[in-house]
């Protein structure tokens, strides 16, 4: 029978394994056991994602926090040939394969609600869906999983797909907590530990979307700060803590309205700091400043 000791072992194990990293980040400049996220800016700062790392995206409703995601997503599976794996109750399944299908086509939203589609469009609708069809994305839309559920719904799709190269989970309010207090009071603050460990024990890195505090609103300065985050995170599980940010938002006279900051207030793999994005709103997707 396996005991706690299994679990500790000797330091000379692993002298190798950090000797091999360290040559294999001066072999490629610096650039070691992470996956690009498609963002250059956002690669310079972090380095890519990384394994096992949880990675927190925290925004005020309508920032465009599950764009990002998606944008994530996009890039994983079609760039990197990663799976993916998207755990989203506050959008349904077939509104999300809508989104990734008008971001990849780069039409309008509106234009497609409304029915205004040409030919040009029809033709870049099912050119973008037959290329989807080929990517391994998952949806999974059902309301107030648990992490335990999160993490054998995972562990099923690695065994059928391999190795995941992300794990979304789009919006941690909405998680079942109940479980992890023995007094059924919701525990909140335990369930970034959930994750984290998800993250660890499926070697994958994790997002979670976090609502921030709308006392923000209010504050002279509206860029959100790490004590802004949903108490169901503790920042000490978190490894990547990224804010968005975008003045318009608060300010309709704001010279760029597509201008969004993102914010790194927390980075363990490296600095801080904060860069540009352009927010398309009527594809719904990010892409680099102008």
């Amino acid at each position: 029978m396996a005991t706690a000791i299994d679990d500790l072992t000797h330091i000379n194990n692993h002298v190798d394994d950090a000797v091999a990293e360290i040559k294999k980040r001066a072999d490629n400049k610096g650039c070691i056991a992470s996956i690009s996220t498609g963002i250059e800016a956002l690669d310079d700062l972090t380095g890519g994602f990384h394994p096992s790392q949880l990675v927190v995206i925290g925004s005020r409703p309508s920032m465009g926090a599950t764009a990002l995601c998606l944008n994530f997503a996009q890039y994983m599976s079609a760039g990197n040939q990663l799976p993916v794996a998207i755990f989203s109750s506050r959008t349904s399944k077939r509104l999300l394969a809508s989104r990734l299908l008008q971001s990849m086509a780069e039409l309008n939203a509106t234009r497609l609600r409304a029915g205004m589609v040409d030919d040009n469009d029809w033709s870049r609708i099912y050119d973008a869906a037959n290329r989807f069809k080929s990517l391994p994305i998952l949806i999974d839309d059902s309301f107030a999983l648990t992490a335990d559920q999160i993490f054998d719904k995972c562990k099923r799709a690695r065994s059928e797909m391999g190795d995941l190269g992300l794990v979304i989970i789009n919006g941690i309010q909405h998680l079942n907590t109940e479980h992890l207090s023995d007094t059924g009071r919701q525990d909140l603050p335990t369930i970034s530990g959930s994750l984290k460990n998800i993250a660890h024990q499926l070697n994958v890195p994790l997002i979670v979307v976090s609502p921030i505090n709308e006392l923000v609103d209010g504050r002279e300065d509206n860029r959100p700060q790490l004590r802004d985050l949903h108490k169901a995170i503790a920042v000490e599980d978190v490894d990547l803590v990224m804010f968005l940010y975008r003045q318009s938002y608060y300010d309709l006279e704001a010279p760029d309205k597509n201008c969004t900051e993102i914010i790194i207030a927390k980075n363990r793999h490296g600095p801080l700091g904060t860069f540009e994005l352009y927010f398309d709103f009527g594809t719904g997707s990010f892409r680099n400043q102008p």
